[in-house]
């Protein structure tokens, strides 16, 4: 409320302190605050001045209000021209709404339904220009005369709980987004006598429901669910941070759902859980596998990119997306990094096979810029995070103490975990002798031992372990390679939790350090990594060519004098990027709830 009345005073709308919409408007935010606002279509019935609209407007949203009072419209017409602010308006009188059906993605209404005589026409109006999926938020005053509460007959007509439960939670199109859901009959009194301070008529009290309009029936199912088929991102070839994306993918599908996915090694796949491997060299597999999907998934892993080369995963993944296509079968990115493409080549294959993905959820706001400047239209793309942050990965204390008992060093010695990579710099010698220059300057300082740890497990100098025994070999300070064995990611979290610091190369060896509680000194290294950085508010230590040398001291310094204060803003912003993650379907479920999924994805 602080937040919204701030913004209602700026723009000269009404601002809340002491009556009930201090509930209502926190109640229903909490509500549908994990929808992803960029381009969502609402509904705000009953308007006047309400910031609410407004504030929605301001954060992506495309916003329609239906009001009978004219007189508001002035102020109205300022605000769109002075502000910019992407709201229309209706003006009527009655519970007919002048929109089609199906319109909407969201529909608002605060303390109006008491003041409507044909309650279960205006109920059934937002029903109807409400999309498959979409969600309807009310708030309306509550009476219960066994309570002792009193209404005054000049406002209007109020519903009591049991009128609630049948027009509202009762009417045949909707269910609830909490089926668990019941009145918090408890609070009722405590409530009434807070209302009663700012009106002696204000001796009732407020209700709020948040409903979805019921989905469509899909096309295909097995056992009752949608099949959805993923293509590959390179799941169980070798990379933890592949895996790791996986397993937050799979915790997130909803309940509805049965997915197959594209996997390097089908035997890890089992031990993972996965129930529905294909190999991703079994083309045939793969194309059956499409045609007999209700939807495709791109879904984690950063498929948009050109440095390490075109043919993968960029061409690799562009003939299955143009089988969807061909068959009229929707795809959509999901939680996935996007680097620009500038080579000509990377842009014609993007422009033919990517572009008509129906939505996208990116991980950060640099892989939306990536993607409008490619030619993908903003209202078809959502900012949500890395599946990584909802993978449940946490480090296993036991699993932590047997580890570092296994792998001792000498008190007060700082233990440092390092991941370096090769790929397009194998054989930069010079590259090699910075690093090995740096680790020794830092050991020089901090008495420090390092261990090189192998985030991407595979062997060949383009890979980890080469990198790291390239760089071992010219230091002076005590190392340790890690076993370049194939962990599980929660192995990997674990053993990294025994880290005073670490400094990386990669991305998720970055998020690993960070879930397991550890100072991370994260390198930048392509688009990706720059977009990481930022989206954490870390501070530029080198890339990894040229690694910055006193920077990286700097900091390191700090983070090994207090790591807790070192972490403190990043754990909140940590919890920022998990509750982003939680949207990264949100697009893909909307979709699927517009209709017929083999017609187009419309905004």
């Amino acid at each position: 409320m602080t937040w919204l009345n701030a913004f209602a005073q700026v723009h000269g709308l009404r601002v809340h302190t002491s009556w009930s919409k201090v509930w209502e408007y926190p109640w229903i935010w909490g509500r549908i605050s994990d929808l992803p606002l960029n381009g969502l279509k609402v509904l705000d019935i009953g308007s006047e001045l309400s910031p609410f609209p407004w504030f929605l407007s301001s954060l992506g949203a495309r916003v329609w209000m239906v009001e009978k009072d004219a007189s508001f419209v002035a102020l109205w017409e300022q605000l769109k021209k002075e502000g910019g602010f992407q709201v229309d308006w209706r003006l009527v009188d009655g519970a007919l709404l002048p929109f089609d059906d199906s319109f909407f993605d969201l529909v608002l209404s605060f303390s109006v339904l008491e003041h409507i005589p044909d309650k279960e026409h205006a109920i059934d109006e937002a029903v109807r220009v409400l999309k498959p999926g979409g969600r309807l938020g009310l708030t309306f005053d509550i009476c219960e005369l066994k309570m002792g509460m009193s209404y005054p007959a000049w406002g209007g007509e109020p519903l009591d709980m049991e009128e609630a439960d049948s027009r509202i939670a009762g009417h045949p199109s909707l269910e609830p987004v909490d089926p668990a859901a019941s009145w918090n009959t408890a609070d009722i009194s405590d409530f009434v006598k807070w209302h009663l301070q700012s009106s002696p008529h204000h001796n009732y009290t407020v209700g709020g429901a948040v409903l979805t309009k019921k989905r469509l029936a899909a096309a295909k199912t097995l056992d009752g669910k949608l099949q959805v088929h993923a293509l590959d991102t390179g799941v169980f070839a070798g990379n933890l941070g592949d895996d790791a994306m996986y397993l937050g993918g799979v915790r997130s599908l909803p309940g509805n759902m049965d997915a197959s996915f594209e996997v390097h090694d089908v035997t890890r796949a089992s031990r993972f859980g996965c129930s529905r491997p294909v190999f991703w060299q079994d083309l045939n597999a793969i194309r059956r596998q499409i045609l007999s999907s209700d939807a495709v998934l791109l879904m984690a892993g950063t498929p948009i990119m050109e440095d390490w080369g075109l043919e993968w995963p960029l061409r690799s993944n562009a003939w299955k997306l143009e089988c969807c296509h061909q068959a009229g079968i929707l795809v959509h990115a999901a939680g996935i990094g996007v680097d620009l493409l500038r080579t000509p080549q990377a842009l014609e294959i993007f422009s033919r096979s990517y572009l008509p993905i129906a939505s996208w959820t990116v991980r950060s706001t640099q892989c939306l810029s990536a993607l409008v400047q490619m030619g993908v239209p903003p209202e078809r793309i959502s900012v949500g995070a890395d599946w990584v942050w909802v993978s449940g990965l946490a480090p296993d204390p036991a699993a932590a103490v047997k580890w570092r008992t296994e792998n001792p060093t000498e008190l007060p010695v700082r233990r440092v975990g390092v991941n370096l990579v090769s790929e397009i710099w194998t054989g930069d010698s010079e590259r090699a002798r910075q690093w090995s220059a740096l680790l020794d300057r830092l050991y020089a300082e901090h008495i420090c031992h390092f261990f090189f740890f192998c985030n991407e497990s595979r062997d060949g100098e383009y890979y980890d372990a080469a990198a790291a025994r390239e760089v071992m070999a010219l230091m002076s300070a005590p190392a340790t390679l890690v076993p370049n064995l194939y962990y599980h990611p929660s192995e990997m979290v674990s053993m990294l939790s025994t880290m005073d610091l670490t400094i990386s190369l990669r991305y998720h060896f970055t998020t690993f350090s960070l879930l397991a509680g550890v100072p991370c000194l994260s390198v930048t290294r392509g688009q990706k990594m720059q977009s990481l950085n930022a989206d954490l508010g870390l501070p530029f230590v080198g890339d990894a060519v040229r690694p910055a040398r006193e920077a990286l001291l700097v900091e390191a310094t700090k983070a090994l004098a207090d790591p807790q204060a070192y972490l403190r803003e990043l754990q909140i912003t940590i919890q920022g990027l998990k509750l982003r993650a939680t949207s990264n379907l949100a697009l893909f479920e909307r979709g699927l709830a517009e209709g017929d999924l083999h017609h187009g994805f419309s905004h």
